[in-house]
């Protein structure tokens, strides 16, 4: 029996369904130039060079076409078509944000636009800007996101500069607006938060070293401090108000510099529906305070507060029990439930609530009307198909039911009924699977070992050692044989099922079959040697082809497992616009052509490990 070592998908063609990106790459001269990759979901699709190796490191950009490149220890920016956008002559170069990049030439500090216009101060500045990255390869790098290099130059038209080791801001004929006095400032637009101090002191603590406390301030765009640097803390991350903390109090100061709550509550939690109030909490209670007076809405006493989508109702918590009460402290739903969950859909906050009721789940509305009854050990919200529904359990057992705790199937299931969003479901009893659709309906029995839908009306299906095509509702076999091995294809208008060594062709809309063959013992040798392959992976109808290595030698196979090429040993692989992969020692290209395919294997010796972290994704 031939000897099967491993199958790689190396290149296909998918037209539109293909996403495009570029890569760097290493070239035979040891210079890196830019590959564009084509793939679809993952597969490595097409390579196709638009920069030649030239340059000593590149650092790209998904979303940008904007390239940094170095070149004999200078750095400078080129384009995707490799048109220059600056000359390489910097001594150091950023990445661009808000259309402007900052650049280091002969020890002075500057900046250029994308058009290549370029200012150098003249200043001998430690810094400008502001620059986070994560650690970069020295020579070469391919950045998946912009935002984990991110930078930032102005605040409003001031430049950020830093000098002898504290940072400050400058007008563009470099006079200072604010002094340098500051040991951070953080990415902002309006409101710029700045520290003097140990930003990371906590992390000193803990290894015994000298530390300095930091202290926060806000900034503006007009480089006049806001807020004083005295805080320990500023949450910046909401709507036109601060959360600042000092020894251990916090209070909210809005974008007016008026004092919202003052410097005196434990936590101060703003309600994000009714913006006029506080949930303040003070010796382990909370209450709730109106804004800016500091009015106490309802008393600092329980041990929970959770805002509903009416106004003056709410969630309360006391001795260990919560129910529902207005701002005037009437008990609108008694003191009962252990736990209570807002439903939101992201926008706003529903009149319904999932409660808890000693260990047992169900939902009541805004009046303690029981929408579904507390009942259930597990209740979630789950889409099925477009319609939003209840996931639940009841003794172990699993079901949906919709939103007025109507059962759509049966609460039978030994798992979680998973529709993902689709319009079927495979379900699970002791061990044996169907399917369900939205309607609840078991249009396939639960009597399968195993099901892999192809659709809403065919499934894959195990049954003792046989596998089979059925249609859901029928449960009628497609094919006139049972199998061993089964696998499909989607062509565009058919289904390709390879049943054992019988390949059928079936009508995607009338699930005839059209047309049969037999496979050859090469086919099926290929076909075998491709375990997730076997049963119910599915492959793009086109182009597709695999690179496989059988009886130590590579070859080039279609996905109807026929041969298209022989691979080529050489010394070099000099290809450059080809699909690459990389096996054990071996690297393996190929490329299509007008006249067919070609493909070339390199042994050992072929190139560094920073070329494999390259490749390392193309291969399946």
């Amino acid at each position: 029996m031939k000897k099967i070592l491993l199958f790689l998908c190396i290149f296909c063609y998918c037209g539109s369904l293909a996403a495009q990106r570029v890569e760097p790459f290493k070239g035979k001269n040891g210079k890196y130039g830019l590959v564009k990759i084509r793939d679809d979901d993952d597969r490595f699709v097409e390579r196709k060079v638009i920069v030649k190796p030239k340059f000593d490191s590149i650092v790209c950009y998904w979303t940008t076409n904007i390239i940094k490149v170095k070149r004999n220890d200078k750095w400078g920016f080129i384009d995707t078509n490799d048109k220059k956008i600056t000359p390489i002559k910097y001594d150091l170069c950023r990445v661009f944000s808000d259309g402007f990049a900052a650049v280091k030439l002969n020890g002075k500090w500057g900046y250029v636009d994308t058009n290549g216009k370029e200012k150098i101060l003249l200043g001998n500045y430690d810094d400008i800007g502001l620059h986070f990255r994560q650690i970069v390869n020295d020579e070469v790098f391919y950045w998946y996101s912009p935002e984990w290099e991110l930078s930032q130059i102005f605040i409003g038209n001031l430049i950020i500069a830093k000098l002898n080791g504290k940072y400050g801001l400058i007008d563009t004929n470099e006079n200072i607006v604010v002094p340098y006095k500051y040991d951070g400032i953080e990415l902002g637009v309006d409101y710029i938060p700045v520290w003097i101090g140990d930003k990371y002191w906590q992390e000193k603590q803990e290894e015994d070293e000298e530390f300095i406390p930091a202290k926060w301030g806000i900034i503006n765009k007009k480089g006049e401090e806001f807020l004083q640097v005295i805080y320990d803390y500023i949450d910046t991350d909401r709507d036109s108000i601060f959360i600042v903390e000092l020894d251990g109090k916090q209070g909210i100061i809005d974008f007016n510099g008026k004092e919202v709550a003052t410097l005196k509550w434990d936590e101060c939690h703003p309600l994000y529906l009714n913006k006029t109030k506080t949930n303040v909490k003070l010796n382990e209670k909370y209450g709730l305070v109106e804004n800016y007076t500091e009015k106490e809405i309802l008393p600092i006493k329980y041990d929970a507060i959770r805002q509903t989508s009416k106004e003056h109702l709410f969630w309360v918590k006391l001795n260990g029990k919560f129910g529902l009460i207005d701002t005037a402290e009437n008990i609108i739903i008694p003191f009962k439930y252990t736990d209570i969950r807002l439903y939101s859909n992201g926008y706003s906050i529903s009149d319904t609530f999932k409660v808890e009721l000693g260990d047992k789940w169900g939902m009541i509305d805004i009046d303690e009307r029981e929408i579904i009854p507390i009942k259930y050990d597990f209740i979630a919200y789950r889409w099925m198909g477009s319609a939003l529904v209840l996931s639940v359990s009841l003794d172990e057992k699993y079901g949906i039911i919709d939103r007025a705790g109507k059962e759509i199937t049966p609460i039978k299931y030994d798992k979680e009924v998973p529709f993902y969003g689709e319009n079927y479901a495979i379900v699970e009893i002791n061990e044996k699977y169907g399917i369900v659709d939205t309607a609840g309906n078991e249009i396939l029995p639960v009597k399968y070992d195993d099901c892999r839908p192809i659709n809403e009306n065919l499934t894959l299906v195990e049954l003792d050692e046989e596998r089979f095509l059925v249609k859901n509702n029928t449960q009628e076999n497609i094919l006139p044989i049972k199998c061993k091995k089964l696998s499909y294809v989607l062509d565009t208008n058919k289904f390709v099922i390879t049943c054992d060594r019988e390949r059928f062709f079936i009508d995607k809309t009338s699930y005839e079959i059209i047309a049969s063959t037999t496979l050859n013992d090469y086919q099926y040798t290929i076909l075998a040697m491709l375990s997730d392959y076997i049963y119910g992976t599915h492959h793009i109808f086109s182009d597709d082809c695999i690179a496989v290595k059988i009886n130590s030698k590579w070859e080039i196979v279609n996905n109807m497992q026929e041969k298209i090429a022989s691979c080529k040993y050489k010394k070099r692989i000099t290809c450059e616009n080809c699909a690459t992969i990389i096996y054990e020692h071996e690297k393996v290209a190929a490329k299509k052509t007008k006249k067919g395919y070609k493909c070339y294997v390199q042994k050992s010796g072929w190139g560094s490990q920073k070329n494999k972290k390259i490749v390392k994704k193309n291969k399946k």
